[in-house]
Parts: C-alpha cells; sequence; structure tokens
C-alpha cells in the first residue's frame, strides 16, 4: 500500500487507523485503497467501523472533530 498524497495524515494503535485530510477525494480514494490491499492480505474490515467521510470520530476514546479533540467526562474520571 501506497499513500497517494501527503496531504493526509494518518494515526494508528494496533488495528485502529484514522486517517484526516482537507481533500474528501485523496481519503475516499485514500481509504478504497488500503481495504482493498489489507483485504488481499487476508484481513477482514468491519465496513461498519469505516466512517467516510465524518465530521467527527470516536478514536481511542476521544472525539476528534474539525475543532480538534475533545476527551468525554467519562473518560477523564475513570
Amino acid at each position: 500500500f501506497n499513500p497517494h498524497n501527503r496531504r493526509i495524515n494518518n494515526f494508528s494503535y494496533v488495528d485502529d487507523l484514522l486517517f484526516i485530510s482537507n481533500d474528501n477525494q485523496i481519503l475516499h480514494k485514500t481509504v478504497e485503497d488500503l481495504i482493498a490491499h489489507l483485504t488481499n492480505k487476508g484481513w477482514i474490515i468491519n465496513e461498519d467501523k469505516v466512517k467516510v467521510p465524518a465530521v467527527e470520530v470516536k478514536f481511542l476514546r476521544v472525539y476528534w472533530s474539525t475543532r480538534g479533540p475533545s476527551i468525554s467526562l467519562e473518560v477523564i474520571n475513570n
């Protein structure tokens, strides 16, 4: 797998991946290519967890949006 563009930021933790970009076309293409690549290598992708595009996503118990990360009080208090 070779990302198409450097305008995508990606974050990963074990098997959780987060891709961020201001360019929805590049983001869609990259995610489609990554899913195809991982599927060809035998990985099973949970399509319910694929969120493209999204204004806000929950990643590693943190809500990420165009305004930045937001940590819920539940996470802070535990």
